[in-house]
């Protein structure tokens, strides 16, 4: 595993994104100063939290993963109900989840949203957002839209992923990841989660057990990298690979093949 530097150019892009709103009609008062804070998207849908703590979603729903309580491809954006004082939206393939002030998240869409009936043969997800039980104190979240990583306000981190222990309903199992402590932010890129720690460091571990081909369980063995000891100030992620921002300007690039 190495890592290679790429031009800044590419992590701008990677790294930023900027929607300007500007006030309809010049309107002053409330409405006209709620502005987006969060944006994310899947594979064909977006999210975005606005400055008031709400959540609009829109595009491609037949998972249910816009929110709006149907499966029906929204093309404007769709208030989400349910949600409110949402700090974070995360979203990735199929599925969206929010992170609202008290650290608490929640999910829907594919596998994460309720089923309309236990039947197995009918999975169809209309449901809005419910509540990952097992995740509160939480600053910040990531997903791919299957599993995703919680980065708790105390600099610990929580994997979490679905589990079909029965197989007409839809559990999630939480996994505290131990070695890494005072984390900033986390990517996922591929299987592997990659930690950014306030020092600067970037630690990662595989999150996917390539043995038994399946997601890391809790009685699995954890073995911590270090990637670089110090001196990067943000890193993102976009398929198997990771990109490292370090406080010169460079960014360097890491993938496990590489």
């Amino acid at each position: 595993m190495v890592l290679r530097t790429i031009p800044v150019r590419l992590m701008a892009i990677l790294m930023a994104v900027i929607l300007m709103v500007p006030a309809a009609g010049g309107e002053a008062g409330a409405e006209a100063a709620v502005r987006p804070v969060s944006v994310s998207g899947g594979n064909a849908h977006g999210l975005a939290v606005w400055s008031d703590g709400t959540v609009t979603g829109w595009g491609y729903n037949k998972s249910g993963q816009v929110g709006d309580g149907t499966t029906i491809d929204q093309y404007v954006p769709r208030q989400i109900s349910g949600l409110s004082g949402i700090v974070q939206v995360a979203a990735g393939s199929n599925a969206s989840f929010a992170l609202d002030a008290a650290g608490e998240v929640w999910g829907w869409g594919q596998t994460y949203g309720s089923y309309i009936s236990y039947d197995p043969s009918a999975p169809v997800q209309k449901s809005g957002p419910r509540k990952l039980e097992g995740l509160q104190n939480v600053g910040s979240i990531v997903t791919n839209g299957y599993t995703g990583l919680a980065v708790k306000k105390d600099g610990t981190a929580t994997l979490w992923y679905p589990s079909f222990d029965q197989p007409s309903e839809m559990s999630v199992r939480y996994l505290p990841l131990p070695g890494v402590t005072g984390i900033k932010s986390a990517v996922i890129a591929g299987n592997d989660a990659l930690f950014l720690t306030e020092a600067g460091a970037v630690k990662q571990l595989s999150i996917y057990n390539t043995v038994y081909g399946r997601v890391r369980w809790a009685s699995d063995p954890v073995t911590v990298h270090t990637l670089t000891g110090s001196g990067i100030k943000q890193i993102a992620a976009s398929g198997d690979n990771a990109f490292l921002l370090d406080t010169s300007g460079r960014v360097l690039r890491w993938n496990r093949s590489l």
